[in-house]
């Protein structure tokens, strides 16, 4: 628990005490944070509830190029075709969840760089669960969400073809991840008529072929998801987060489209989260929820850290920091302390510490 606590530590001094650097140091920085974080991910040691089941998967994998055929096609196939890889080069479990750290903290860092948020005000809002427990848990999904927050923050700049690439190179890294396509129901205002209605017909087509080719599947997370009514204990507490920034982001909305233009989208995500809430509530199934909620992390990473933008004085805005801090520090130690599967998280252990212990 410790070393999870001293990150944040970490995280939360840059957060308040902001020292100027220049462009280059700044870059400097964030190669090192990044690379820390790489690290911290990817070469985790028997962390998550998932670790044996990934590690079975992983050991269990033939290596023979005829065998590869079925093999993509009975599980996630781009975490396959990723673990088939790792195994042919002798790089184990631990280069598949390197590569697909580097892939998650692609996603996020180009999303803050469009959005133009400091990386040290989204690592505040994005550390304590989207980091610490998806990103170092659940692998699959995590190199899904890295690549959806690339398609999000190519969407943002009004690079459609290149957003649906990559939101299409996610699909074959969780199934989950089809659910992100709804964004494109909303497409932005200066794309033309034409051009959004191919990318619908796309997407329709490519989503069909996708949901017939992997029907099993889906049959399977209804079955185990709606009709056995899975429920996972913070799921409503995660969801309630999003529909915090939701409103913030209403209440704050003149002064948003003063500043950015890409409130539409926001409000999109936060329309999703309240029919979240909602059918969470109804069918008491809160973990299909909780798992798609993931896709719509983005809404507290560009909310939260902008509301302090908004604000007019400096003391409403040093109240501000320390209420959204003190809110995240909750959300941390709540899943620390109190979560189901906080167990499986602790000690924290990597690879690089079992190399020098021997």
């Amino acid at each position: 628990m410790a070393f999870y606590i001293a990150t944040y530590l970490l995280i939360t001094m840059a957060f308040f005490f902001r020292i100027r650097f220049k462009a280059s140091t700044r870059k400097l920085i964030h190669i090192f944070v990044l690379l820390y974080l790489a690290v911290f991910i990817g070469l985790r040691h028997e962390v998550s509830a998932d670790w044996e089941a990934y590690l079975y998967h992983f050991d269990r994998l033939s290596i023979y190029f005829h065998d590869l055929p079925h093999e993509l096609l009975a599980w996630d196939p781009g975490y396959v075709l990723l673990e088939f890889l790792a195994k042919k080069l002798g790089l184990g479990i631990y280069g598949v969840n390197f590569f697909c750290a580097l892939v998650f903290l692609s996603g996020f860092y180009k999303l803050l760089h469009t959005l133009d948020i400091r990386m040290r005000d989204a690592l505040t809002v994005a550390y304590p669960y989207l980091i610490m427990v998806v990103a170092n848990g659940y692998t699959r999904q995590s190199c899904a969400l890295g690549l959806t927050m690339l398609a999000l923050a190519f969407y943002l700049d009004g690079k459609v073809p290149r957003s649906v690439g990559f939101f299409i190179i996610s699909l074959f890294f969780h199934k989950s991840a089809l659910f992100f396509g709804i964004t494109y129901l909303k497409l932005p205002s200066r794309i033309s008529r034409w051009k959004s209605l191919a990318v619908f017909i796309f997407l329709f087509f490519a989503a069909v072929v996708f949901f017939l080719i992997f029907q099993n599947y889906y049959a399977t997370l209804y079955q185990y998801y709606f009709k056995e009514k899975m429920n996972s204990s913070g799921a409503l507490i995660r969801i309630m987060i999003n529909l915090v920034a939701t409103v913030a982001l209403f209440v704050f909305r003149n002064g948003w489209k003063r500043n950015w233009e890409d409130f539409e989208i926001w409000k999109w995500y936060g329309i999703i989260t309240c029919i979240i809430l909602l059918a969470s509530l109804y069918t008491r199934a809160t973990t299909m929820g909780d798992r798609l909620l993931l896709y719509l992390y983005p809404l507290q990473i560009s909310v939260f850290p902008r509301i302090e933008k908004l604000l007019a004085t400096k003391p409403y805005k040093a109240f501000y920091k320390v209420l959204l801090a003190s809110a995240y520090w909750g959300v941390l130690l709540v899943w620390l302390l109190f979560a189901d599967h906080r167990e499986d998280w602790m000690p924290y252990n990597n690879l690089l510490l079992q190399m020098l212990q021997q």
